[in-house]
């Protein structure tokens, strides 16, 4: 046992690296835990193993929107949608539990935001679409409205409006001065690489033209 007036017990001392300390001419090993190692490593697999449901949530997201023949831009954006989905969901599930960082880092924050618009837009415009439809009078069929009305809109609020807000949204936390929290984690990156993705697939396929998102939707439908 260390006593609490070791310079052992110090964390201010530097002169602890990997399980040794060395004083004058006194060397003490101490043993390494390997459970936070186990568990980082098992938090990573789930996380994984998340990211691998988010995508295919996002490509059945795009295959109605495919059969319906919408534009190529709004393939993708289904996709991206059905991702932001399910990361939304597990961020706000993570607050709610208490198990992330303190303070969102633009990462979470961006799965968030994609998530959150995602949600209250696909559901208010498939609502409307489902109220509109003339001669439903039981539960079933404005249910079936609901679902097929859901559809056309799947991928308008991330590949028409996250281009947009989400350089705005970080160049706002800039000025505000949002605090830094901890070393970013993986769904912390993957919130910043998502955000990249996003904005730089809509201005170089849609804005700019470099990338002709037709021809490679084709050929991967082939």
């Amino acid at each position: 046992m260390i006593p609490p007036g070791s310079p052992i017990s110090d964390p201010r001392n530097k002169n602890l690296r990997r399980g040794r300390f060395v004083t004058g001419d006194v060397e003490t090993r101490i043993c390494a835990d390997p459970e936070p190692r186990a568990r980082m490593k098992k938090v990573t697999v789930l996380y994984l193993l998340e990211l691998v449901a988010a995508l295919a949530v996002g490509m059945a997201l795009a295959r109605p929107v495919f059969q319906i023949r919408q534009a190529s831009g709004e393939i993708v954006g289904a996709a991206l949608t059905g991702v932001a989905l399910i990361e939304g969901l597990a961020v706000w599930l993570e607050a709610a539990r208490r198990r992330g960082p303190p303070a969102w880092g633009f990462g979470r924050a961006t799965w968030s935001i994609a998530g959150g618009a995602s949600v209250f837009y696909i559901i208010f415009n498939g609502l409307h679409s489902a109220l509109g439809t003339p001669g439903w009078s039981s539960p079933l069929p404005f249910l079936r409205e609901l679902i097929i009305g859901t559809k056309f809109y799947y991928g308008y609020p991330v590949w028409r409006l996250m281009p947009w807000c989400l350089p705005a949204f970080y160049f706002t936390l800039r000025l505000a001065g949002w605090p830094r929290g901890s070393a970013p984690d993986g769904r912390e990156w993957a919130g910043r690489l998502y955000a990249i993705l996003v904005v730089g697939l809509y201005f170089a396929s849609y804005e700019f033209d470099l990338i002709d998102l037709d021809a490679i939707i084709e050929k991967w439908h082939r």
